[in-house]
């Protein structure tokens, strides 16, 4: 028995414990920023300003940046979580909307919204590919990268659709919604949400596009849209109501998190991982990894003796 008391005592010397940190970033258009907040609205800080009538967001948590859209230069640019080593990585661009990050196969993706087009690049803005057109009016976009599938809504044609990663497969879920704004995937649970700003409402429906829902009615121009996966919360910006809001799913209640905007558009979430103990060293890891043969050849040894002692 001791040895597993010794066990344990290695263990607990190496034991890290993880805690999340979350972080709402949204643009504004009229104010030309780009902030962030506690995913409770407090510490609303101020991530960039002057921008050029910033749009669509998106966040690479793992390589550190940020990525947004601006309408009115038709550029797309990153920066560090910080807000620091601004970086052009688009130029010469349609009316681009929505964008969204393939964490996986480091692809960019974005909306046009006037050219009726989706296309898709290196993080690094190489290697530019068209992945789908003849849509009418694409604004929101979410990346299924389990089934490797694109989602869409297109405010002109009042209409969700969604397309392989390969732009093939380009299937139309819905078309004759209000004006489908924001989008976001629950994969794990086989839904996605969005939000319409025409009807003011928010909505839910399997992955296929069965069993639609309306969870919310009366919202003023609900707009970009994202969810907390760990605690089934909905984050939307209201560009009518110059708001941050949240619903936690299952609930009617919606929640105003963020006054007193301009014109927030879209919107995303960050889940930090912070350690608050050291990772385990190279050396922590050996004294484990000794500890545990010699647990095993203890006990080897222990069994073989009782095995062929012989009774008194």
């Amino acid at each position: 028995m001791k040895h597993y008391y010794i066990l344990l005592a290695l263990l607990g010397t190496i034991f890290v414990q993880l805690q999340a940190s979350s972080k709402l970033y949204w643009t504004d258009r009229s104010s030309g920023e780009i902030r962030y907040s506690n995913l409770d609205g407090t510490n609303n800080e101020l991530f960039l300003s002057g921008l050029n009538l910033p749009m669509g967001i998106a966040l690479d948590v793992p390589a550190g940046y940020v990525y947004w859209s601006e309408l009115g230069s038709r550029k797309i640019f990153r920066a560090d979580m910080n807000g620091h080593a601004k970086e052009l990585i688009l130029h010469s661009l349609g009316d681009v909307a929505g964008i969204a990050v393939d964490e996986v196969q480091k692809k960019l993706y974005w909306t046009d919204f006037v050219q009726g087009k989706i296309h898709r690049t290196n993080l690094d803005g190489t290697s530019q590919e068209l992945v789908v057109d003849g849509l009418s009016g694409p604004v929101g976009i979410a990346l299924d990268i389990v089934a490797s599938k694109l989602y869409w809504t297109d405010h002109q044609a009042n209409s969700i659709g969604r397309v392989n990663f390969n732009g093939t497969g380009k299937e139309i879920l819905f078309d004759n919604l209000g004006s489908p704004q924001g989008i976001t995937l629950d994969v794990y649970n086989n839904k996605f949400y969005w939000t319409d700003y025409d009807l003011g409402q928010m909505n839910s429906a399997n992955l296929d596009g069965s069993n639609k829902l309306t969870l919310v009615n009366g919202l003023k121009d609900p707009a970009g849209l994202t969810i907390d996966l760990a605690t089934n919360v909905l984050y939307w910006a209201d560009f009518g109501s110059d708001d941050l809001n949240s619903l936690k799913i299952g609930d009617s209640d919606t929640k105003i998190i963020v006054k007193n905007l301009k014109d927030p558009e879209f919107i995303a979430l960050a889940n930090f991982q912070t350690a608050s103990h050291p990772i385990p060293t190279f050396s922590q890891w050996g004294t484990l990894i000794f500890g545990l043969l010699i647990l095993n050849l203890s006990t080897f040894f222990i069994i073989k003796e009782l095995v062929i002692s012989p009774k008194i």
